[in-house]
């Protein structure tokens, strides 16, 4: 039997966000403007990412993994190193300031929205419940 950490993902509706940009992994600058976003606080996140990904594979298509983090040269070469080169082109890596603190660094964040604001925002992996709101928002 697998052990996991219990946690509830933390939820928010209708929320302003900071600018999200940076460096797609392919080296092409990068802003979000509208669309679905998967992202986390460190490249640990990938992991989480992960099952985001997998569940948003038949309902919509997401532009960007954004992953904001402290870029030393060796994170970014793990980072590299972690994502398929298919995947450079819409993989982001942020200096950016994180905007909420996560319980872990292998946290990840998705939401949905446009021009500055989130529709909704998940942070951590969706019970099946957020998820069915989540799934919702995405189909339209």
């Amino acid at each position: 039997m697998l052990w996991r950490p219990q946690y509830e993902p933390q939820v928010a509706y209708d929320i302003a966000l900071p600018a999200l940009s940076g460096t797609a992994l392919d080296g092409e600058p990068w802003t979000w403007s509208e669309g679905v976003v998967l992202g986390g606080w460190s490249p640990k996140a990938l992991a989480e990412i992960g099952v985001w990904r997998r569940l948003l594979t038949s309902v919509a298509d997401f532009t960007t993994v954004y992953i904001t983090a402290d870029w030393t040269p060796v994170r970014k070469r793990e980072l590299n190193a972690a994502v398929p080169k298919s995947e450079w082109g819409r993989t982001v890596a942020s200096d950016a300031k994180p905007w909420l603190e996560p319980d872990r660094e292998e946290r990840s964040f998705a939401l949905i929205g446009r021009h500055g604001r989130a529709d909704i925002f998940v942070a951590g992996t969706p019970t099946e419940e957020i998820w069915e709101v989540f799934e919702k928002l995405a189909r339209t």
